[in-house]
């Protein structure tokens, strides 16, 4: 599956398909090293229904902070 990692080697993101791990959707997940944190909870993974603008604009969004 495909993953990115920071300067550190640490991965931060990876993507999960769905067939591969028999699940309902592909999946986007962040690890630790993203720092995504906000107190006791943070996103893991999402789930991807369907390419859309909005889900593109989402993760993107997601993925311009964990990668600062």
């Amino acid at each position: 599956m495909p993953a990115w990692a920071d300067a550190g080697g640490n991965v931060v993101i990876c993507v999960k398909n769905s067939g591969k791990f028999t699940t309902r959707y592909p999946t986007v997940e962040f690890q630790e090293a993203a720092h995504l944190d906000e107190g006791g909870i943070w996103p893991a993974p999402y789930a991807l229904q369907e390419g859309s603008p909005a889900g593109e604009g989402k993760v993107a969004e997601v993925v311009k902070a964990a990668a600062s």
